[in-house]
Order: C-alpha cells, then structure tokens, then sequence
C-alpha cells in the first residue's frame, strides 16, 4: 500500500521542504513579498501535478478529477486557515483558490490528454 503512495507522500514532502525554506528566507533575509509568490508557486505546482495525475487515472471527463483534487485542497487549506492562523477571508483569498480550481481542471484535463496520446 506505500508503494502506491509513494509518489505522492515524496511530492508532498517537497512541498513542505520548500515552505519551510521559504519560511526560515522570509524569516532571515527574503522580502515577504517574494516569498509569497514562492509560495503561491509551489502552491499551484503541487496542486498541478496531483491534477495532472489524476487526470492520467481518469478514462473520460478529466475536468471532474481536477475539480476533486482542487477542492480536496482547497477545503485543506481552508481547515488549517481555521484551526491555525485563524485568518480573515477577502476577495484576494477568494481570487487564490479560484485560481486553484482553474489551474487543477485545466492540468487534469492536459493530463487525460496525455493519456491518450
């Protein structure tokens, strides 16, 4: 069953590599605007590569992978907001998981169409 897993467990330890990295720049040297957008780019890769690989498993309708992938984390991201940081919602959160969403329907699709060919 790990090995099923795997790959996924690995690219979910990169993720949380680089956002600690990114933390301990912010925290040293890093301007925090760069490191939200190196953040928000990991963020959107991860979110990527886990539609692009859904999209691969699926036979018909790709886009439905991503949007379960996209709203999996989403809904995440969404409980860690609550349990931990206890931040307020506005519209540039609203934009962000929008842009999630999009971004996991369009790669899974890419990716059922990698598929085929």
């Amino acid at each position: 069953m790990i090995k099923k897993y795997k790959s996924n467990l690995i690219i979910i330890g990169v993720y949380l590599l680089l956002v600690i990295i990114f933390s301990i720049l912010n925290y040293l040297c890093l301007p925090h605007k760069i490191s939200r957008y190196l953040v928000l780019l990991t963020t959107i890769a991860l979110v990527s590569i886990f539609s692009f690989k859904e999209g691969k498993k699926r036979i018909n309708k790709g886009y439905l992978g991503g949007i379960k992938t996209s709203l999996l984390f989403i809904l995440l991201c969404n409980l860690i907001d609550i349990l931990l940081i206890h931040a307020d919602y506005d519209i540039k959160r609203f934009i962000y998981y929008i842009i999630l969403l999009l971004i996991g329907i369009l790669t899974s699709i890419i990716g059922i169409n990698k598929k085929a060919s």
